[in-house]
């Protein structure tokens, strides 16, 4: 039951991260992943087989929308200048989270495979530009804080 609350505060800042920057696209991932994963914990944690979905078919999902919203959020911290570009690096990114999660989901490279093939993009995008974006740099902490509690929080 405690893995259902923690779980829902942590994403919290992504949330409003992605509210107060109106994407809205990012925001529907995250309250997905959010939903999803407050079903499999609740269903896991009071031992019911299914409501609406089984407990597997929520993980899954969980999973998918987990490596999504850090594609997303991988996405967010490039700061590409063109949103239709970024909406492509967005949808792209859905796409590759699916078929990894599909092929595998309890095979830890599926989860990691795409996140980190989103980071080299990143990488290779500041490179290019020959310049690193501007973040707000309290809102940057903010979510530095929240990732590396979340990280460290997983198998807990």
């Amino acid at each position: 039951r405690q893995m259902c609350i923690r779980d829902s505060v942590l994403i919290v800042p992504l949330l409003v991260l992605f509210a107060v920057n109106r994407k809205y696209y990012q925001l529907s991932v995250t309250i997905f992943t959010l939903v999803c994963s407050f079903f499999y914990h609740s269903l896991n944690s009071f031992e019911v087989d299914e409501l609406i979905l089984s407990e597997l078919q929520w993980h899954r999902l969980d999973n998918i929308g987990s490596v999504v919203t850090f594609i997303t959020l991988v996405v967010s911290l490039m700061a590409h200048p063109d949103p239709q570009t970024e909406a492509l690096f967005n949808y792209f990114g859905f796409f590759l989270g699916i078929i990894f999660q599909e092929k595998d989901p309890w095979d830890i490279r599926n989860t990691v495979y795409p996140v980190l093939i989103y980071i080299l993009i990143w990488i290779f995008s500041i490179l290019k530009r020959k310049k690193f974006p501007t973040y707000n740099k309290k809102m940057l902490a903010l979510g530095l804080l929240s990732m590396v509690l979340a990280l460290s929080l997983i198998h807990i």
